[in-house]
């Protein structure tokens, strides 16, 4: 877990943007991360 958020005008660039974001992040450490994938976002559904 960390501390990383990123956002974009679409799921596709905001997951572009947060790779780019996790990579700076990351840049100087080798951290031990779980293999699985997780994708947590929140949006707004009119109703």
């Amino acid at each position: 877990e960390n501390n990383v958020a990123s956002q974009g005008k679409t799921i596709d660039e905001s997951l572009q943007n947060l790779r780019e974001a996790l990579e700076l992040y990351y840049e100087d450490e080798q951290p031990d991360i779980d293999s699985r994938q997780t994708f947590i976002t929140t949006l707004e559904v009119a109703i």
